[in-house]
């Protein structure tokens, strides 16, 4: 057999052997679907088997952007991005939108805080149907003035498909000695994992 014919040989081969992967991937995966569990499930492989990047990606959103939750607060702008409730006692909150499949890692709170109480920050998912579940929380501490607070991990996987998010907060008290000046969600987006057919020439 000359060269040309080797060739050709394996040529003919490798499109064999993906012919073969391409029917039995499809096969698979039509035979099994109704096995899997619905996405967004925690045990889903959205949720469970996908890969994540090792570099953090954040949205910061300065505290000034979050609006009480109905007009029977008040709010107040204190300055260099900060907010706090003036009267009643509603909670703040805005739209959180992340990339569907990312996964939030962490929620960290910026405040100014000289008050003897602790505000509480959280993020917070709806179904449209009645449901909702709170995510994470992370609280301010102390009365020196401005900190910040990281929460626990997360690990909550985004589905946009099925639920919308929200960052929440609510100020224990009311007054400029209680302000919110950011809350800045860390997150981590999925990796594309690549498979291909290992062929060897013998």
């Amino acid at each position: 057999m000359n060269v040309t014919d080797k060739k050709r040989s394996f040529t003919a081969i490798t499109l064999v052997l993906l012919a073969l992967l391409t029917i039995t991937g499809a096969a698979g995966a039509s035979g099994n679907a109704d096995l899997l569990p619905p996405s967004g499930a925690t045990d889903s492989p959205v949720a469970s088997s996908r890969g994540f990047s090792t570099n953090f990606h954040y949205e910061y959103v300065a505290g000034a952007a979050l609006r009480p939750r109905d007009s029977s607060s008040g709010w107040d702008y204190s300055g260099t991005g900060c907010v706090s409730r003036s009267s009643g006692s509603e909670l703040f909150n805005i739209y959180l939108g992340l990339p569907d499949g990312s996964r939030i890692d962490y929620l960290r709170i910026y405040y100014y805080d000289t008050s003897g109480s602790d505000s509480t920050a959280w993020v917070t998912s709806y179904n449209s149907t009645g449901g909702y579940t709170d995510i994470t929380t992370v609280q301010s501490a102390g009365t020196g003035g401005y900190g910040t607070k990281l929460s626990s991990y997360v690990g909550h996987v985004v589905d946009n498909s099925s639920r919308s998010y929200v960052l929440n907060w609510s100020a224990a008290q009311n007054g400029s000695s209680m302000r919110l000046c950011g809350l800045r969600v860390a997150y981590r987006v999925p990796t594309l994992d690549l498979f291909m057919p290992l062929i060897t020439k013998g």
